[in-house]
């Protein structure tokens, strides 16, 4: 839940390890699980590459590192 280690991950220009990061309005560990759960099970080979995943209630969002800034 804390949006600091996408930060880190994103300014270190490192490609891991990779952060999961979770932006849920509903945080009961059994929704965080739940989410958690498909979003390892769909983003094994990101995850195992590098990346920072945001999770949302309803999506997730994948941003594979390293994070480069866009001109």
């Amino acid at each position: 839940m804390d949006l600091d280690f996408g930060y880190l991950m994103a300014i270190s220009k490192s490609n891991l390890p990779s952060v999961i990061i979770f932006r849920l309005e509903n945080e009961s560990p059994k929704n965080v699980n739940k989410r958690l759960e498909k979003v390892l099970a769909e983003s094994v080979d990101a995850l195992k590459s590098g990346a920072v995943i945001a999770v949302l209630e309803h999506a997730y969002r994948i941003r594979t590192l390293p994070i480069e800034k866009k001109l």
